[in-house]
């Protein structure tokens, strides 16, 4: 029968209401109370600007607008759905591929309330690492791929030729059965070759 808990609960203007501010309600609250009855109110700077407890359908498509679906998705996956707009607006974080370059010393002038501090430090942690994960994986990768590593050698081989390198061009069309290198390493053989005798023995002396 309380008119302060009636006045908060309100279903179209208490704190729960669908797309209703923290702000607002609590000045919903204030208005339909005596004044003598007002409620004393803690500070609520530290909150982003049109706090909802449960954003609207229609607010939550918005800041869906304003950054990537990847981000989204990891947002809301994280709980920090309702804070898009804000990192949008004050940490210009808006893709997934910001956020990686986003630096972790730069979360305090996001100005989030503590809990959603926490959580987004955690996230960009976690992300950096499974960054760090996947270009070390890649360059692993890179490093034992056969065709990877002759292509980098086929590449080479116009300046083996210019510098008259016969036995570093014989020794890598030895390591890599490729037609590229072995195509490009016997031209560069055959043009030292027809320069001069000496080029013509180093070749048959590597083989």
């Amino acid at each position: 029968h309380s008119p302060f808990v009636r006045a908060l609960l309100d279903a179209k203007h208490g704190i729960f209401a669908e797309g209703v501010s923290l702000q607002t309600a609590i000045a919903n609250v204030s208005n339909a109370l005596p004044q003598a009855q007002a409620p004393i109110s803690m500070k609520l700077e530290a909150l982003p600007q049109g706090f909802c407890i449960r954003p609207g359908s229609a607010g939550m498509g918005k800041r869906k607008q304003e950054v990537d679906v990847e981000l989204w998705a990891l947002l809301q996956e994280r709980k920090l759905d309702d804070y898009a707009g804000h990192i949008a607006k004050r940490g210009g974080v808006t893709s997934l591929e910001e956020l990686k370059e986003f630096e972790e010393k730069r979360v305090e002038k996001l100005e989030l309330p503590l809990l959603q501090s926490q959580r987004f430090s955690k996230m960009l942690q976690h992300v950096k690492q499974q960054e760090k994960k996947k270009k070390g994986s890649a360059k692993k990768k890179q490093k034992n791929d056969p065709s990877s590593a002759a292509e980098a050698f086929r590449r080479q081989l116009d300046d083996l030729e210019a510098q008259g390198d016969v036995r570093a061009i014989v020794e890598g069309m030895r390591a890599y059965n490729d037609a590229g290198v072995q195509w490009k390493g016997c031209s560069a053989l055959s043009n030292l070759a027809g320069i001069n005798a000496d080029n013509r023995k180093a070749i048959a002396v590597a083989g």
